[in-house]
């Protein structure tokens, strides 16, 4: 046999054999990728599941609407109502906005009441969403990195 059969025969055996150890090998992750696979396992957003996020997003507009709707009543009572109780209007309710007193209607005042409550529960119920939202995240990487 040929010298350069047996150096060819050796080295097939060779590659061959490096090829089944490389395939033996479990292949380890880059380090960027555990790394990002650590910050999406401590994002809560990320970790939530697709309804919740919807919820979240749409409990948030609401808040956002909210707060300005009850913006543009302040500034709107704040400029038009009238500083002195006018009866024939019906604005006899005083109500104070930013230290000076205006007088209001009952509906008017009704309305900036529930104006006010509907955005302070809006936002509570947006810190509410995002405190489970940031439990349940914590409890979700937990248990995955007890895997």
């Amino acid at each position: 046999m040929p010298f350069w059969q047996i150096l060819l025969a050796f080295v097939v055996v060779g590659v061959l054999a490096r090829t089944v150890r490389q395939l033996q090998q479990v292949p380890t992750t880059p380090e960027w990728i555990q790394r990002r696979e650590e910050q999406d396992r401590r994002n809560a957003w990320r970790n939530l599941p697709r309804p919740f996020r919807w919820i979240a997003v749409a409990t948030w507009a609401a808040a956002v609407l909210a707060f300005l709707w009850h913006a543009a009543l302040y500034t709107h009572y704040l400029q038009n109502a009238p500083r002195a109780a006018d009866p024939q209007s019906g604005r006899v309710y005083p109500s104070e906005f930013k230290s000076v007193t205006s007088f209001v209607s009952a509906e008017e005042l009704a309305g900036y009441k529930r104006s006010e409550y509907t955005m302070i529960a809006a936002w509570v119920v947006c810190v509410g969403l995002m405190v489970s939202a940031n439990v349940w995240s914590k409890r979700r990487s937990v248990s995955s990195a007890q895997r």
